[in-house]
């Protein structure tokens, strides 16, 4: 037994314990080297095992383990998994990183080389092209012959946002799945029968019918068979939803299955719609259409082939997933061009993502936190994000025990492209986004659960493409209390910019919502409807927060009285927290509030009931502090002045406060500006700590 352990000590502790410390791993390498320097494995599995070996030997060496990846693209076609065995301690850390500041690159897919693409000979295909310019450019990619078979699941009749297939990437870029129009939105002219409403319980499912604007439609009748798919907003503009095709009739068109809310129910102005995913429409550089039955790619290169980096994803799990491990730490890697997650930490404590790139993910989100506490996503730069870039659960609502896990100081943009949602999302209980710089996508944080920190974060070009939404938004959910949005600066929030079609776009966005603190926040241009719109719902708290050159500051809405739905998923939040006991224990002592919030609410509906506004600084806004009737009834507003708290909010003008230096937007208060006399009770907003920091992993914010 002696003579076995000294076999496998020698084996992996070539020279001192320093060197013990390090494996290293090559895409030139080769997984029977011994991982040193000269002679690196190949895989990260190799390198994991590598270092079991090491643990059952001898234990962890002073410092713990470090997996250096040299430079170079490594293909992980299956996900990279790390168990509890492969966790490190508290001060000996398992450690895979880049080497030496050199550029690693992990991607999930398959490389396609050049000459795998041929010519389209076949004239039947080529003739369901429209566009007959396109014809001399498309290109055909057999994937059978190249032993590619698994194209993921089937599209089905109805679904939203995206689902497990492959995706296509050229040089780092994400290629589009061929639609019409190739830019913006088609129109509906008039809908014909608007279907049931699977929202509101409608029965039996009854799939609507419109009528397009374009006679174009016609052509996609021969594709029906195979499938075709519209992706709109066939009701209101902050829900879309894709729905496959039954039959087209000229410029008529059936559905398969009924729109979730039913067809042109809600917001007023035509339904705009886009084709996905259609031969028909294969047109443009940079599109490419998959035929799943026939395992063949159709695709137009944005440059010559030849010149063209071209990857279709098959890993359809996350490229990098921890379960049930800790003390891990994954830094200063590039994760691209998957359809799945880059990295998933699903449980465990004290994991560290820093200082890595994740950019060209087609997956609903770049990197999960799922359960565990105290994991961390520092300095990351994420972009080219499908869905939400990153997604942080972790706490336990019943004892509301807080999760502690943290992103910060990460640059987060060009993210929801294709399903929406939030550049972070943090669900559970007592989680924080602090210090993050986020920018050019749908919302910036999405809250679910209690006592989450929004903080020192800078948000600015949010809503893209929407009518209707915030920077922030929250929908109601009276469950869902105790997060604090504080010292957060909200900029230039424009949404369409098309004013009076749907609600229009806010900077914070409480949909029927309660207990948030919106606290300390700096709104300048922020939302075409309102910087702070609160849509009834309450207690909540708006103190402290300064409003520049907004359209309307902040707009709180009336009492929204009862309807069926509204019944339902109040009385559907009461049985939950029935259920978690919210009379007694932690719930009662941080959220008494919570004891009367049912008293009357069948009777009196959903009220801003114990909301305060109070010491908030306006300035150059068209509109102060709006309040308004929910029913369009004015003797509403009184009763909403007898129920909440509004003191002590003042106006002032831009030359009589005091900015540091307004003329390039640092809205820094002066120590001795006259608003800390007009306005005793304003606290200093420390609008310098906001946004990137310089740190070990972000040299240059």
């Amino acid at each position: 037994m002696k003579c076995t352990v000294f076999i496998l000590v020698s084996l992996f502790l070539p020279g001192s314990v320093s060197v013990a410390r390090d494996f290293h791993i090559s895409p030139s390498g080769r997984d029977d080297n011994p991982g040193t320097q000269n002679k690196p494995f190949a895989t990260l599995e190799r390198a994991r095992d590598g270092i079991r070996k090491l643990k059952e030997a001898r234990g962890l060496p002073a410092g713990g383990v470090t997996v250096w990846l040299h430079g170079g693209r490594y293909l992980i076609e299956k996900p990279f998994k790390l168990a509890e065995i492969d966790s490190g301690k508290k001060g000996l850390s398992i450690v895979y990183r880049a080497a030496g500041g050199q550029h690693v690159r992990l991607i999930g897919g398959r490389v396609l080389n050049s000459s795998d693409f041929k010519p389209v000979t076949d004239q039947a295909v080529l003739d369901r092209i429209i566009e007959p310019t396109a014809h001399s450019k498309v290109l055909q990619c057999d994937l059978k012959a190249l032993g590619i078979s698994d194209l993921g699941q089937r599209w089905p009749d109805r679904f939203r946002g995206l689902l497990k297939t492959p995706s296509l990437f050229c040089d780092g870029q994400t290629m589009r799945a061929a639609r019409w129009p190739n830019e913006g939105w088609a129109h509906v002219e008039k809908v014909l029968d608007r279907g049931s409403r699977p929202r509101h319980k409608e029965t039996p499912d009854r799939p609507g019918k419109v009528r397009m604007e374009q006679q174009r439609v016609a052509r996609w009748a021969a594709s029906v068979e195979d499938g075709v798919w519209l992706n709109g907003y066939w009701a209101f503009d902050g829900y879309d939803e894709t729905l496959r095709v039954s039959k087209i009739d000229g410029r008529e068109i059936s559905f398969v299955q009924p729109h979730h809310y039913g067809i042109g129910h809600g917001h007023p102005g035509p339904r705009r719609y886009f084709a996905r995913n259609l031969i028909e429409e294969l047109d443009a550089p940079g599109e490419y259409f998959l035929d799943t039955k026939r395992a063949l790619l159709y695709f137009i290169p944005p440059a010559p082939i030849q010149q063209c980096e071209i990857i279709l994803t098959q890993a359809l799990e996350p490229l990098f997933h921890t379960q049930n491990a800790s003390y891990v730490t994954i830094r200063d890697l590039s994760f691209e061009a998957t359809s799945a997650a880059a990295i998933r930490i699903s449980g465990g404590h004290h994991n560290l993502i820093a200082g890595c790139a994740m950019s060209s993910i087609n997956g609903h989100r770049a990197i999960e936190l799922l359960d565990g506490t105290k994991n961390k996503v520092l300095s990351c730069d994420i972009s080219q994000i499908a869905g939400v870039g990153v997604y942080c659960r972790g706490g336990d609502r019943r004892s509301l025990t807080p999760g502690e896990h943290l992103v910060e100081n990460c640059h987060i943009h060009h993210y929801g492209t294709v399903l929406g949602g939030a550049a972070v999302e943090l669900r559970g209980v007592g989680n924080t986004a602090r210090h993050n710089l986020i920018h050019h996508g749908g919302g910036s944080v999405a809250l679910g659960g209690n006592n989450h920190l929004v903080q020192l974060n800078e948000f600015h070009n949010m809503c893209d493409g929407r009518h209707d939404g915030g920077a922030f938004y929250t929908f109601r959910g009276w469950s869902n209390c105790g997060s604090v949005l504080r010292n957060n600066y909200f900029h230039d929030i424009t949404g369409l910019n098309e004013p009076g079609k749907g609600h229009g776009v806010m900077g914070v966005y409480l949909d029927g919502a309660s207990g948030y603190t919106i606290d300390g926040n700096v709104f300048y241009k922020a939302g075409t409807r309102a910087a702070l719109f609160s849509n009834s719902g309450g207690p909540n708290i708006f103190t402290n927060n300064l409003f520049i050159d907004c359209r309307r500051a902040i707009q709180q809405k009336g009492i929204e009285r009862i309807n069926d739905a509204l019944a339902a998923s109040i009385n559907e939040q009461r049985r939950w927290l029935e259920n978690i006991g919210y009379r007694q224990g932690p719930w009662k002592q941080q959220f008494p509030h919570l004891e009367s919030m049912f008293d009357g609410f069948l009777e009196n509906g959903m009220s801003p009931r114990g909301t305060v506004i109070a010491d908030n600084v306006f300035i150059g806004c068209k509109e102060n502090l709006s309040l308004q009737p929910f029913h369009n009834d004015p003797d509403e507003i009184t009763l909403v002045k007898q129920i909440t708290t509004i003191r002590d909010n003042v106006e002032m003008d831009q030359a009589e406060i005091g900015f540091a230096d307004a003329i390039d937007k640092n809205w820094q208060i002066k120590k001795d500006s006259p608003l800390y006399k007009k306005s005793p009770g304003f606290k200093v907003i420390p609008f310098d700590k906001i946004g990137l920091y310089d740190d070990e992993y972000r040299t240059t914010p």
